[in-house]
């Protein structure tokens, strides 16, 4: 049967909440000891990571907790828009991004990482709602950026060239299958059937 009201929204919310809640504290506890006996931002970590950690910083245990039940409410939504379909594929990344261009956004003086955030559009919720997921080869995508139109297409072309490349290119893309907690047999199962029918191998297959 056609599903047409699957509604995407409460995963999405869930999504966000991973580095733009307080859920971003869960970053710092991990290496808490490595930190111990150092000031921030420091010159041993990443600066990303650095304006990561210095998040955490403006939440206290109140909003860890206003957090949690916000978080719980999108997660019971999640399971009730799952119950309308025995599985989902998604794209495991949206987007082809160039190395430069992550570096463009993640090296400015008040780092961002927006481009390298959004290649998990689909699949950034997966672990917080606690679902099965299996990401699998989809087929070779085949494509002219020169046919791309405006500042950012011509800007893309000129850093795809200017070391003799091309802006002609063969990449790689994949879907990802999504079910509930303890459904990876199953998803398994889907994506070894996937494959052979888009024309595609994955290792020794």
């Amino acid at each position: 049967s056609q599903v047409d009201d699957y509604d995407f929204t409460p995963a999405l919310e869930a999504a966000k909440m991973l580095y733009g809640s307080s859920f971003v504290c869960e970053r710092v506890s991990g290496v808490r000891e490595f930190l111990k006996d150092k000031k921030l931002p420091s010159e041993d970590i990443h600066h990303v990571t650095n304006k990561i950690f210095g998040l955490a910083a403006k939440f206290n245990a109140a909003d860890v907790y206003d957090d949690i039940f916000k978080f719980h409410q999108h997660k019971a939504q999640a399971r009730v828009e799952m119950q309308k379909v025995d599985f989902l594929v998604v794209p495991t990344v949206v987007h082809h991004f160039l190395i430069d261009e992550i570096l463009e956004e993640e090296n400015q003086a008040d780092p961002q990482w927006t481009r390298n955030a959004s290649l998990g559009y689909y699949t950034n919720f997966v672990n917080l709602l606690d679902m099965s997921g299996v990401a699998v080869p989809a087929g070779i995508l085949k494509l002219d950026f020169t046919k791309n139109e405006g500042p950012e297409g011509q800007k893309r072309v000129e850093l795809m060239t200017k070391d003799g490349g091309s802006a002609q290119t063969e990449l790689p893309y994949g879907v990802t299958f999504l079910a509930p907690a303890f459904h990876d047999n199953q998803l398994w199962a889907l994506g070894s059937q996937f494959m052979p029918t888009a024309g595609v191998k994955s290792g020794k297959y």
